[in-house]
């Protein structure tokens, strides 16, 4: 049987890898960076995909400071739709969770999470013509649509970089999860919109509490 020969490196017959000749031959240097501050667990990261994670990273922190702000604006003692109000600081947890995720990913490959500054968010929701809990709920789909298009970005991103391992990361942990968000909370949009303001809020809010013990 012939020798093999797999990325330069010449086999004995009837084998098919050598872990240390082909080291050897790529260059354990080139593997391996020697220099300070170069990440050495980086493998295929490619820098755009490093820097629109780094974006989701950003972009889930400012939804999860958002959701705070909305969740102290429904606890408030003039406003006092407390379901609402552990509704949104559940929310604001869970995009926590994800900006934290998604930096451990990011490190995990050897990539680098920049932080940057948040935007103060809006801290009144009251408008007079929708209330504000149908204000705050259409509001809500809207951001998480634009987060989902933040989440297909750097899907693309992983698809024009053939990194598979992100682009399956991605799709599985934070499209298809963004995809039930947007439906259940457009029927709360319905719901809202159903019950009028007033009273029927009220029930709506009692009903919310009572599904999130």
């Amino acid at each position: 049987m012939p020798a093999a020969e797999v990325r330069g490196v010449v086999l004995e017959a009837g084998k098919i890898f050598d872990p240390v000749k082909e080291a050897e031959t790529v260059g354990v240097r080139g593997m391996i960076p020697e220099e300070g501050g170069k990440a050495l667990a980086r493998h295929r990261l490619d820098d755009n995909c490093e820097r629109q994670l780094s974006n989701a990273v950003n972009v889930a922190y400012s939804m999860s400071y958002t959701f705070h702000a909305m969740s102290s604006f429904f606890r408030r003692d003039d406003v006092a739709l407390t379901g609402l109000g552990k509704f949104y600081i559940k929310r604001s947890t869970a995009e926590r969770e994800d900006a934290l995720d998604l930096s451990r990913y990011l490190l995990r490959r050897g990539g680098r999470v920049k932080l940057m500054g948040l935007c103060q968010p809006k801290m009144n929701y009251d408008e007079p013509s929708k209330g504000d809990a149908l204000y705050a709920m259409e509001l809500t789909v809207a951001m998480e649509k634009l987060q989902y298009e933040k989440y297909l970005a750097l899907s693309k991103a992983a698809e024009e970089a053939k990194d598979m391992e992100l682009q399956d990361y991605v799709c599985t942990k934070y499209l298809h999860p963004q995809v039930k968000l947007i439906k259940k909370h457009s029927e709360y949009v319905s719901q809202l919109r159903r019950v009028g303001k007033g009273q029927g809020t009220y029930l709506f809010d009692r009903v919310l509490k009572s599904k999130m013990k």
